[in-house]
């Protein structure tokens, strides 16, 4: 499970540091505050585990690219 995240210079997050973190964990903001910020760091993380998303059965990356508006980006 993870109890911690840290995120240096990600998207318009400069430093941040979540301790304490439980099995069900809430991300309350208001609009533009880097709530998505913080899920895509955590994905992008993961994606060095697991380089394949099972829900969407493709590559974590090229998913991440082509949301942030690279489209059509494909992995050789």
């Amino acid at each position: 499970m993870l109890t911690g995240l840290a995120i240096h210079r990600f998207r318009g997050i400069r430093e941040l540091e979540l301790r304490g973190l439980a099995q069900v964990n809430v991300l309350l903001g208001r609009n533009n505050a880097g709530k998505a910020s913080v899920l895509e760091a955590l994905y992008l993380a993961l994606a060095s585990l697991s380089p394949i998303d099972p829900v969407r059965e493709a590559d974590k990356m090229v998913y991440l690219l082509n949301r942030r508006g690279t489209a059509g980006f494909r992995r050789e």
